[in-house]
């Protein structure tokens, strides 16, 4: 059963982990964990990051390599570079940095070694076909302790230390002191520990790399189906009622400029509208306890990147909007005056409409900001859930009625009747539409915030069922 008391929130999801539990804090019996040595089998890419990683948090270490003898002429660290069973032999942790086609080759002649110790895999799978990496290498080592871990962290990430990079490492593995003696390395190397449980979450976990932009499938195809449907009806309406010639002068910069206002408007509302529907189901229902169709809870899951779909739309139409009024297109915004017998204007200020419209677009821009910033990780982990949900809900709708307010009175003409040149043909201009979807959604949040019904709706959040209660009377 889904809670829904966060169904009005903008550009995040709830920051709380909701698998595995993240272990930041250990008992002091814990502290011979740090006096524990590594070994790094492997000297890649990934297996140089660790090394550096190793020595700038002061573990010792050592580092396995079957060209040992190489590294021991012409590296540094000559004393550190070993054969990989003697530095498995000397650690008490071995991280296995091996490429995976070589795991069986390598068991082999580590089998007996690596026996009642601690094996940290770190590979990842290369397709979604892939068989599990780690649980093949505890096959191979059935007398060690394989845990999996470090796969989700980059090598760039591991040797740089990049503030504001994921820092989450996943752990899991069969055995609870090696779990937990991977758990402290992972805090004593600077990241956040997350312990998955069991071995068999690896098969997951090994996969998470492979995920190009999950969760944001189902926004790109609803920006996608918005942007298509946008351009066909703007494009058709203004090539049929104006001269294609002009039309094609100022595609670029005028008419792109007020799509990608369109597009940056209907996505905020986007955002907004799954919520207040759910309001009005859980209304309608009188439970929160009660699953929403499908289709809705896809959509509410995927309110974070529409939003900032909707952010990117409205930047570029900021940036274009700046570029529109540095030339000839202020005039359709102030008030001109023509000198008699030359072909020269006199521009004075804006008109009282645009004045208004374009302040309401600066608060606007300023605040769907300030939802984008919030959203990032490194920002939203440093707030209350209070604050968090504050900015995001009630300085949410706040950014939505102050562009609504923006396109409402730069477009009022085109609901005038005096001015029927603007519905050429019986088709009503691009912009008559763009404040309808934002209407409608403040529409259906002041309906929410009425006092009966906000009532109402919060105390079904919070757990009232009228089911359970129709039943408690009839008892009675």
């Amino acid at each position: 059963m889904m809670n829904c008391n966060n169904t009005e929130n903008l550009l995040g999801e709830d920051t709380q982990p909701s698998n595995g539990q993240i272990q930041s804090t250990f008992s002091e019996e814990d502290e011979a964990v740090n006096d524990l040595s590594v070994a790094v089998l492997g000297y890649g890419n990934y297996g140089r990051a660790f090394v550096k990683r190793l020595d700038t948090a002061g573990i010792p270490y050592f580092i396995g390599s079957r060209l040992s003898w190489r590294y021991g002429v012409e590296g540094n660290l000559s004393e550190k570079f070993i054969s990989y069973a003697e530095a498995a032999h000397k650690a008490d942790i071995i991280i296995f940095s091996i490429p995976f086609h070589a795991y069986s080759e390598a068991t082999v002649d580590l089998k007996k070694v690596l026996s009642k110790k601690v094996v940290v895999d770190v590979s990842n799978a290369e397709s979604v076909s892939d068989e599990c990496h780690a649980q093949k290498l505890a096959k191979l080592l059935p007398d060690s302790h394989v845990v999996k871990a470090f796969n989700t962290v980059s090598a760039w990430s591991m040797e740089n230390d990049i503030y504001g990079a994921s820092r989450n490492v996943f752990v899991c593995g069969n055995h609870a002191d090696s779990r937990k003696t991977v758990l402290q390395l992972v805090q004593d190397l600077g990241f956040m520990p997350v312990d998955r449980g069991r071995l068999r979450a690896a098969n997951m976990l090994e996969k998470i790399p492979l995920q190009l932009f999950p969760g944001w499938r189902i926004a790109s195809w609803i920006t996608l189906a918005l942007l298509v449907v946008e351009v066909a009806y703007y494009y058709t309406r203004e090539f049929l009622t104006e001269e294609p010639k002009k039309v094609a002068k100022n595609i670029s910069v005028y008419h792109g400029n007020r799509i990608l206002c369109w597009m940056a408007l209907w996505l905020l509302s986007l955002v907004y509208l799954p919520g207040c529907i759910a309001g009005f189901i859980q209304l309608y229902r009188g439970t929160k306890y009660s699953r929403f169709p499908s289709w809705l809870d896809n959509w509410m899951k995927s309110r974070k990147q529409l939003g900032l779909y909707g952010l990117a739309f409205a930047g570029m139409h900021a940036c274009l909007s700046c570029i529109a009024l540095a030339g000839e297109y202020v005039k359709y915004m102030s008030n001109v005056v023509s000198i008699p017998g030359t072909n020269k204007f006199v521009y004075f200020q804006f008109q009282w409409n645009a004045e208004i419209s374009l302040l309401f677009a600066v608060l606007a821009m300023t605040f769907f900001t300030v939802l984008g910033i919030t959203s990032l990780p490194s920002v939203n982990q440093v707030m209350s859930w209070k604050e968090w949900d504050f900015v995001q809900s009630k300085l949410g709708y706040l950014a939505l009625t102050f562009a609504f307010c923006h396109v409402t009175i730069y477009a009022y003409p085109v609901y005038d009747p005096k001015y029927a040149t603007f519905w050429k043909y019986g088709i009503p201009p691009a912009v008559y539409f763009q404040p309808m979807l934002p209407g409608l959604v403040l529409a259906m949040k002041l309906f929410l915030m009425m006092p009966g019904v906000a009532d109402k709706l919060r105390r079904i959040r919070a757990g009232w069922e009228r089911n359970t209660m129709k039943k408690a009377d009839a008892n009675v």
